[in-house]
């Protein structure tokens, strides 16, 4: 209120002032996901994950962290990003020298700007508030970082056309003398001893899918099934990824693919086992579902074609209904471009449901590496709406294009998103 002197009259005029808006308290401290593998305790190289949330949307700078109480020591969880506009979500790698056999916790107050700011978004010169609740010690996430206590987990299976160097490239067609790769992703990190090796079966296919590719030729005797292996590669293996390599042979023969069982890896006398400690993995535990193998590294119901030269010939050279043509007669017909899968790629961040200005995201692989103009489009069922994922130059590479579409304030799904066959459009581009 400012009092004002007009001519001797006073009188009394009254000001708006604007008031600066409430700051965002963190409203929830939560721990994200479950220890790998079903268990409850954390090993050496799992990442704690937690969830900050606050009562207004937020917007992060730097790195802020939280101090997580394992044991008689504070760890820092760091920043990772924003699940949604509201939460933040800090992770830790569990240490070798970390153990807590009563579960984690976290004190009140742990939250630290770490240099960092968080602010409203709403209000960029608004700090929240970053006093909160103490989360109590949880049983079922204790923690054992000992390499003495820590089997080794194993991840990520795929196979490439093999380069002989460390990266690798994708083929069609394995022949004579190409070396096949296969990497297989291993946390923590591991000691290999001995010479285990993968799994492979050539000549699988059945009458029925063998004759798809070469007309009336009969599956020649002896190649209905035929085991190989490829062996462990020390030289080009590193401590969390190890690779295996096979030579194909002139007998080697499969028209429809070449099959990896699971699990994949024979320990043919050897182990694989944490370094620093003495638990070996389980090598015959599955790694989900036996694989049928692409040729770009991505595992789906297309499979790479194998002919080291004791396949059938073809003598008329027809055209193959693959898409090729086979003229001179003896040599493997040439599969034509198509989807042979799509898939979800990550999680949300809070396990289970997209928020407001998440990002969903889908890859498409084809059967061959392509080249992309302009922007297609995937179209995603959200609920009773369409919305369409749009193409990601930058995540996509080779064979497999990345697709994205960010949540917006009306996308509501409580069954889950799906994606209708044939959802893939050019949207002018190729």
């Amino acid at each position: 209120m400012v009092r004002v002197l007009f001519a001797g009259v006073a009188a009394l005029l009254l000001f708006a002032v604007p008031l600066q808006e409430a700051r965002a308290q963190a409203v929830e401290v939560e721990f994200a996901g479950l220890p790998q593998g079903g268990g409850d305790t954390y090993r050496l190289e799992e990442r704690i994950r937690v969830i900050v949330t606050f009562s207004k949307r937020v917007t992060v700078t730097g790195k802020p962290q939280i101090g997580l109480t394992i044991g008689t020591r504070t760890r820092q969880a760091i920043y990772l990003g924003t699940g949604s506009p509201h939460s933040l979500e800090l992770g830790y790698v569990v240490q070798a020298s970390d153990l807590d056999t009563d579960g984690i916790s976290i004190a009140a107050n742990a939250l630290s700007l770490n240099g960092g700011t968080i602010n409203l978004t709403t209000d960029p010169t608004t700090a929240v508030s970053l006093g909160h609740a103490a989360v109590a010690a949880d049983t079922t996430r204790k923690v054992d970082g000992r390499p003495s206590h820590t089997r080794p987990r194993l991840g990520i299976f795929a196979v490439y056309s093999y380069s002989g160097e460390r990266g690798m490239q994708s083929k069609t067609v394995y022949t004579v003398g190409d070396k096949i790769g296969f990497l297989l992703e291993v946390a923590p990190a591991v000691t290999v001893t001995g010479t285990p090796r993968v799994k492979l079966l050539f000549g699988e296919g059945s009458q029925e899918e063998f004759n798809r590719y070469w007309f009336k030729e009969g599956i020649p005797s002896g190649q209905v099934q035929v085991t190989r292996y490829a062996d462990y590669d020390a030289a080009q293996s590193q401590p969390n990824s190890l690779i295996f390599s096979y030579t194909v042979q002139a007998a080697d023969f499969d028209p429809d693919g070449f099959m990896v069982p699971d699990p994949p890896i024979d320990a043919n006398g050897g182990a694989i086992i944490t370094r620093g400690g003495t638990l070996a993995a389980d090598l015959d535990a599955p790694l989900g579902t036996k694989l049928w193998v692409h040729c770009g590294g991505y595992s789906s119901p297309l499979r790479c074609l194998v002919r080291g030269g004791s396949g059938p010939t073809n003598p008329g050279g027809p055209t193959n209904p693959g898409g090729g043509t086979n003229p001179g007669g003896g040599g493997n017909p040439s599969p034509s471009l198509r989807v042979s899968r799509v898939r979800f790629t990550g999680t949300p961040a809070s396990e289970e449901t997209y928020r407001l200005g998440e990002q969903i995201r889908v890859a498409v692989t084809f059967s061959d590496a392509v080249t992309v103009t302009g922007t297609p489009q995937l179209g995603l069922t959200v609920g009773s709406t369409t919305r369409q994922a749009a193409y990601d130059a930058t995540r996509s590479k080779g064979s497999l294009l990345v697709f994205t579409y960010t949540v917006q304030g009306t996308d509501a799904d409580p069954d889950g998103i799906s994606i209708a066959a044939d959802a893939l459009t050019l949207n002018g581009g190729t």
